[in-house]
């Protein structure tokens, strides 16, 4: 439970944590590591049982006369319910958290980085939107400003780091680093 989040998390692993510590140089230093998605309690055994209900597929099957993938058919029935939109006042929160934890010059420490935020009510846009579109946007400005050079498929550490997380405060997007003395527990 985050205080910050005002409330209980579920987390679920999220992809493969193996390709950062390669791209971040520390393979083999970093005994666990892992990605994970949050969200709010329920979540996970509602969609869990979508899943299993086979809404989540992309296989198409026959209904009536027309033939639709269920998770097109999902994906249409709730997106067109009010029921699953934003009231006016109502905002959705995000986080980007990184928690690190380990032995610094035989000092065990823990490092948390982390973003929370919320729908911007002015303009409307979701944190989803605000915490994917605004990096992607300022990504495209430093390649035609010439603050990055490298053509294709780049890495998160090719990214001027310093210039990159001033655009995103510009933007109203903040993030937090606290360091603190780690008591050696990886429950906590």
């Amino acid at each position: 439970s985050l205080p910050e989040m005002e409330g209980p998390l579920e987390c679920f692993p999220n992809g493969d944590s193996e390709q950062y510590a390669v791209a971040f140089n520390i393979k083999d230093k970093v005994q666990d590591m892992g990605r994970y998605i949050a969200r709010w309690p329920g979540h996970g055994a509602f969609w869990y049982v979508m899943a299993k209900c086979g809404f989540l597929k992309d296989d198409p099957i026959t209904c009536g006369n027309i033939s639709i993938s269920p998770s097109a058919f999902c994906a249409s029935l709730l997106g067109s319910q009010r029921q699953f939109f934003y009231d006016e006042n109502e905002r959705d929160i995000a986080l980007i958290r990184i928690d690190v934890r380990g032995t610094l010059k035989g000092t065990p420490k823990r490092v948390i980085w982390q973003m929370i935020d919320r729908r911007d009510l002015k303009t409307g846009f979701t944190a989803m939107q605000r915490t994917v579109g605004f990096p992607v946007s300022i990504g495209a400005q430093m390649i035609l400003e010439g603050k990055i050079s490298q053509k294709g498929i780049i890495g998160p550490m090719d990214v001027p780091f310093e210039p990159f997380m001033q655009e995103l405060e510009r933007r109203g997007l903040k993030a937090t680093r606290t360091e603190e003395i780690w008591d050696g527990d990886v429950n906590t």
